[in-house]
């Protein structure tokens, strides 16, 4: 089996976290990658999926570490996330949204 890894966008800026239930927990910097990742199989067929990764600065990620989250871009659209460790590393939930 073959994999490909493209990049399908990369987005730096500035955000507000909030959580699931609205409340501003704080404004961070974020640096996001959306990849999308193509296996092909013996026979022809294959089989995608795209994967976010990237981390938010200047929230306090290790109070919040496995917390639900929702990240607003500059654009509006939003990301459901969780900080993975208190490095701000973020493990997405979801695709990246319209608002």
């Amino acid at each position: 089996m073959t994999t490909r890894r493209e990049t399908l966008e990369t987005r730096v800026g500035k955000g507000q976290v909030h959580d699931t239930n609205g409340k501003l927990v704080g404004t961070g910097d974020y640096d996001l990658h959306v990849f999308r990742e193509t296996h092909d199989e013996p026979g022809g067929g294959s089989h995608a999926h795209e994967d976010i990764e990237g981390t938010v600065s200047g929230i306090d990620a290790l109070a919040r570490v496995g917390d639900p989250l929702v990240l607003t871009l500059e654009d509006g659209r939003k990301l459901d996330f969780y900080f993975e460790d208190s490095t701000g590393v973020i493990v997405a939930r979801g695709d990246i949204r319209k608002g």
